[in-house]
């Protein structure tokens, strides 16, 4: 009777997957920069079509390398493992492709992260990247304070000047470009990507809000509403209520964000109590576990000097 035998490992595809990692990884960063671009300077009235075309040719110009890229993993995917997850995680590159940062290789069932190289998901490298991130995300938090400041207290002298825009609208796309790239990564790295997701509502939300107030914004321009309002100054009252509910839900979202980054900045001081109650109770498994092997080694050295005072019991 032949035992049965697992496929062997494409070593070739290994190879790929170990080249590409770095650069892969990277240009998702830079894919969602241009995505942080587009989705809070598109909605400001004084951006430039120039400047909107330019990002919208990166984002489309580097998406067919991730397409390929992720299409190509596939195909040459570790057949030994479930197809389903390998399947949603290429759809989830080819339809946003920042998504590659937290990408499980299907040919290799690992993930690539700078500094430490691949690793396997799970609670052990969600932990390592809770500490990785957590000064660094603190710092980013922290950044919303002065601007919303600026943004309050000097509407007026942010209205008049649009280098002052531009620099704040900047500042606000890179504290979302922090927050995106820590949850895309984090929900791969937890092994259970949409229990993480439920658990971490706020972070999910945080990144969400700007790009659904993109989505508002770039749906009332394409709306007949919004053309009769670039043509002509004769638009009825319902209309007009239209269009003013639509941009009061926009600036709603924006001040939702606002709110959600300053719960997300007094979680981060305050700390997570459920996680140190958990790192807590961890220490105290530890000590009893190395207590608990110390009693047991006593134990046995007490038997062995009473099987030697009473070796007839």
């Amino acid at each position: 009777m032949s035992i049965p035998q697992h496929p062997p490992e494409n070593t070739t595809a290994h190879a790929w997957a170990d080249r590409l990692a770095a650069p892969m990884f990277w240009l998702a960063g830079f894919h969602l920069i241009a995505f942080a671009g587009l989705i809070h300077r598109a909605v400001r009235w004084r951006v430039t079509g120039t400047e909107i075309d330019i990002i919208l040719a990166v984002l489309l110009g580097l998406w067919p390398v991730f397409a390929i890229e992720a299409a190509l993993s596939f195909i040459f995917r570790d057949r030994r493992r479930r197809v389903g997850p390998a399947l949603a995680r290429v759809l989830a590159v080819i339809l946003f492709p920042p998504a590659r940062m937290g990408f499980v290789h299907p040919a290799v069932g690992k993930m690539w992260l700078p500094w430490i190289g691949w690793q396997i998901e799970g609670k052990g490298l969600l932990r390592r990247l809770d500490k990785a991130f957590g000064l660094p995300l603190l710092l980013f938090a922290l950044l919303i304070l002065p601007i919303l400041g600026i943004e309050y207290i000097w509407a007026e002298t942010v209205e008049e000047s649009p280098a002052f825009e531009m620099v704040l609208n900047v500042c606000m796309a890179l504290i979302w470009v922090a927050f995106a790239a820590e949850f895309i990564i984090k929900l791969e790295a937890s092994g259970q990507p949409l229990k993480y997701a439920r658990e971490k509502w706020l972070d999910a939300a945080i990144v969400l809000l700007p790009t659904l107030e993109f989505i508002l914004y770039w749906w009332t321009s394409a709306s007949p509403v919004a053309r009769l309002l670039r043509t002509t100054r004769a638009i009825a009252p319902d209309q007009l209520a239209r269009m003013g509910r639509i941009y009061r839900l926009r600036g709603l979202l924006m001040k939702g964000w606002h709110a959600l980054l300053a719960l997300e900045l007094l979680a981060r001081i305050m700390g997570d109590n459920p996680k140190k109650r958990l790192a807590r109770l961890e220490e105290r498994i530890a000590l009893a576990q190395t207590e608990l092997v110390e009693m047991e080694a006593e134990a046995e050295v007490v038997r062995r000097v009473l099987a030697v005072q009473h070796p007839a019991d």
